[in-house]
């Protein structure tokens, strides 16, 4: 079976661009990871087959049209700051993106946010909101560039909301409660 890939039309409507994007590989594929692997500023593809080796894709798309790459640090143990939301305004609107890295099976996505911002040279402005619910703001930013954007280095901005909660957490009725192997 064939890859499918689809690329927004816009208005709610898909076009399925395998083909002419060089994706339509035909195997058993399971999981897709994305990430700029050639600093270029574009993103790339890592996809997962069974029976089969690992497929890169590198992303040549080129293009005269503008971007950006937003990677976020902080302290503590969620270093890369997963869970965070960064909003970027610009002369043609606001883009939102939130840190995660989870992917499909047997994959783990970049950390970093890439945005494409058309013939926009200036981010105006990047919100941030911290998974702890603290927000920052960081301006003029410019296009083209991979910017590290540390915890701190930005401007408090507005109360702060609600902290990111884990979608799991142990459950209280198995406490104290251990496993013994039983040998046969």
């Amino acid at each position: 079976e064939r890859n499918l890939v689809f690329r927004n039309a816009g208005g709610l409507q898909f076009e399925e661009c395998g083909a002419a994007w060089g994706l339509d590989h035909e195997g058993v594929s399971h999981g897709v990871a994305c990430g700029d692997l050639d600093r270029d500023g574009d993103l790339d593809l890592v996809v997962t087959n069974v029976e089969e080796p690992v497929l890169i894709y590198r992303n040549d798309a080129g293009g005269t049209k503008n971007r950006v790459v937003i990677a976020l640090e902080q302290s503590g143990a969620n270093r890369h700051a997963i869970g965070a939301t960064v909003e970027l305004q610009t002369a043609s609107g606001v883009q939102r993106g939130v840190v995660r890295t989870a992917g499909g099976y047997l994959t783990n996505s970049s950390a970093e946010l890439c945005f494409g911002l058309g013939l926009d040279e200036v981010i105006e402005e990047v919100g941030i909101r911290w998974p702890d619910g603290n927000r920052e703001k960081v301006p003029d930013l410019a296009a083209n560039h991979r910017h590290v954007i540390q915890r701190g280095s930005g401007t408090a901005a507005g109360p702060a909301g609600e902290p990111v909660r884990p979608l799991f957490t142990a459950p209280q009725a198995l406490a104290g409660l251990t496993h013994r192997e039983r040998p046969f």
